[in-house]
C-alpha cells in the first residue's frame, strides 16, 4: 500500500481505517454478503474531552492507541474463532473517540456479550499499562441484516 493511499484511508494515530473507508467497507459488505451473523459494534469513550483537558493531548492519544490495540486483539480473536477473516477495513476509528467494528457472531446476545467482554479486558490492560484515570466506554450493537438498521447506523 502506498503512503498516499494509507493516509487517505487510515487514521494516522491508531492505524485503523478512517470513517470514510469504513463506511465504504460496511456498504460493500452489506450489499454483497451481510447475513444474520453480521453486526456493527461501536465503542465510545465517555467524557473524552475531560481526559484530554485534564491530562493533555499526549496522554489522551495514548488512551486512544491503547484502546485501538485492545479492540484489534479482541476483534481478530473473535473473527478467527468464528472461522472468518478480518479485513483491514473492518475496524475503524470512526470519530475522535469512537471506534467501530464489523463482527461475525452467531446471535445478537453473543455479539453484545463480546462487546461487553471488551470493557473488562480493556480496563485490565489499561490499568496494567500505568494509566491513572478512570475510563468509561459506552457501546452499541446493531445487526447489519435489517435494511432499517443499515440506514440507521451512520446516524447513531
Amino acid at each position: 500500500m502506498t503512503k498516499v493511499k494509507f493516509e487517505a484511508e487510515f487514521d494516522n494515530l491508531t492505524k485503523l481505517a478512517n470513517r470514510k473507508s469504513f463506511i465504504e467497507y460496511v456498504d460493500q459488505r452489506v450489499a454483497s454478503y451481510a447475513n444474520d451473523s453480521s453486526y456493527l459494534v461501536a465503542w465510545d469513550i465517555v467524557n473524552f474531552r475531560r481526559i484530554n483537558d485534564i491530562h493533555g493531548q499526549g496522554y489522551a492519544d495514548q488512551v486512544l492507541v491503547r484502546l485501538s490495540e485492545q479492540l484489534l486483539l479482541l476483534t481478530n480473536h473473535n473473527q478467527n474463532k468464528m472461522g472468518v477473516g478480518c479485513s483491514d477495513y473492518s475496524m475503524s476509528r470512526y470519530g475522535s473517540n469512537t471506534f467501530c467494528a464489523v463482527l461475525t457472531s452467531p446471535t445478537l446476545d453473543n455479539a453484545k456479550a463480546l462487546a461487553s467482554l471488551f470493557r473488562t479486558r480493556f480496563f485490565k490492560a489499561f490499568q496494567s499499562s500505568g494509566f491513572s484515570s478512570h475510563i468509561e466506554v459506552a457501546m452499541a450493537v446493531i445487526p447489519l441484516t435489517n435494511n432499517q438498521h443499515v440506514k440507521m447506523w451512520q446516524k447513531g
